[in-house]
């Protein structure tokens, strides 16, 4: 089986609510330029129904905030730094600038890809797991044979709870010219796609939190036991 190192990290997010962040529309224009000041390379990009989005191209980094949210997105992930850094600094100055006192939900999203020769190598790399065992007779009235095994599980631990997603996923058979390199290599053509979605409503008052120790604990509790899904 596969190191964790071999997992690529495709998308990481991080997404907050509150309910009392009126100062959004008061504080809108301030805001983007604290973004800016605290790092250049961020961008202000639209306005929308979901609130104000900013982009960080550098690094692939979105951000969108409104009155009762902040969702951060980072794609083609090498490695989680800088969506630590981004994230805190951004999350810092909305909680400030909208005197924020206290958070309702607080969710970290993670897809990994363990790229696979073919569909059919990363079905029996999830079949082999045995989390899920399906016996054929079971459901043959619907079909003699079992093509895919995509499943969902929802874990509870104390205040956090782990939604957790395993499937196989191939790339689109589309024509890819002029990607680059990181694009190709973190869309391949065939792999198991892992989406761990990490979250608790328990609530936080600002004092006792910090947006990069919540990515750290739950990135490191993933790193350490992701690859006991396939033994």
């Amino acid at each position: 089986m596969a190191s964790f190192s071999d997992f690529l990290l495709s998308k990481a997010v991080l997404e907050i609510h509150y309910n009392s962040g009126y100062l959004y529309w008061d504080k809108s224009g301030e805001t983007i330029l604290n973004i800016q000041k605290e790092n250049p390379d961020w961008k202000w990009h639209s306005l929308g129904d979901k609130g104000m989005q900013m982009i960080n191209e550098k690094r692939k980094i979105i951000a969108i905030y409104h009155w009762n949210r902040v969702w951060i997105r980072q794609i083609n992930v090498e490695n989680l730094n800088q969506f630590k850094i981004n994230s805190d600094k951004i999350t810092k100055i909305l909680f400030n600038n909208f005197k924020i006192q206290e958070l309702e939900r607080i969710g970290n999203r993670y897809w990994f890809l363990l790229p696979c020769a073919s569909v059919e190598i990363a079905e029996k790399i999830i079949d082999k797991g045995g989390i899920l065992q399906i016996e054929p007779e079971k459901v043959s009235a619907f079909g003699k044979k079992i093509v895919n095994k995509d499943f969902t599980l929802v874990l509870e631990q104390d205040d956090i709870t782990y939604r957790i997603a395993i499937g196989s996923a191939s790339r689109p058979k589309v024509v890819e010219i002029g990607k680059d390199k990181a694009f190709r290599k973190f869309n391949p053509e065939h792999a198991i796609l892992v989406d761990i979605d990490v979250f608790t409503t328990k609530v936080y008052k600002i004092s006792d939190f910090v947006s990069s120790d919540f990515i750290q604990r739950s990135y490191k509790k993933i790193e350490s036991n992701l690859l006991k899904l396939f033994k």
